[in-house]
């Protein structure tokens, strides 16, 4: 397990941006790709927010791999809730800000830099929370549900790379990355019975994970 601290890219001060919401960051984070006009795919995405907010966005134990599944959350949150809206787009196609997103980013970027105050009692989210949130995923997702119901065999390589939020030509160590989040929130919130299902997967589909997660226990 990696101890190692990873410093922003950008030079962003984490006892700043630690207190700002992943929202707002991904919303940022969008914002910087399109001045450096860099396609805004959620892969770059992931790629800019971790490296400008590491220690917001990483995976717990593990700082140099960056936390997928919140990112991706916050940013179907930032496409898909009414009360926001501040990007639109999907996966496939990449993603845009919206008006209120630009206002947003800009907002963002100013409290990054220090120009503006940022409100140290903002709550963020609670790891329990984000655990609890991967658990429900896993409990209502089609490869869990035939697991249940028929076993490993009933399960395909597509509702296998949904569970771990990846597409079909997502590469083994993407399954890797993302598939150790899933355990670690599983444990996170003490629900070790989903293990073995995981495990399952991993042995179940070799050719989508690397030898080294393979050899793992």
């Amino acid at each position: 397990m990696s101890t190692h601290r990873i410093k922003s890219k950008r030079g962003f001060d984490p006892k700043i941006y630690m207190h700002l919401g992943d929202d707002q960051l991904i919303t940022l984070a969008l914002k910087l790709l399109s001045d450096a006009n860099k396609t805004p795919s959620f892969e770059n995405i992931v790629e800019e927010v971790y490296s400008s907010f590491p220690e917001r966005f990483c995976l717990q134990g593990h700082p140099e791999w960056p936390h997928s599944l919140v990112i991706d959350r916050s940013v179907r949150r930032c496409a898909t809730n009414r009360q926001k809206r501040w990007i639109s787009g999907k996966a496939a196609t990449g993603f845009k800000l919206m008006p209120a997103g630009e206002t947003i980013a800009a907002d963002t970027y100013r409290k990054v830099l220090g120009q503006k105050p940022v409100d140290k009692s903002a709550p963020k989210t609670g790891r329990q929370t984000q655990s609890g949130r991967v658990v429900k995923h896993i409990e209502t997702s089609p490869a869990f549900r035939k697991y249940q119901a028929v076993g490993l065999p009933g399960v395909t390589e597509y509702e296998l790379c949904d569970l771990l939020y990846c597409t079909i030509e997502s590469t083994p160590e993407t399954l890797d990355n993302n598939l150790s989040v899933l355990i670690s929130n599983v444990k996170d919130f003490g629900r070790e019975d989903l293990l073995p299902f995981l495990e399952a997967l991993r042995q179940g589909f070799p050719s989508r994970f690397t030898e080294a997660m393979l050899e793992e226990t």
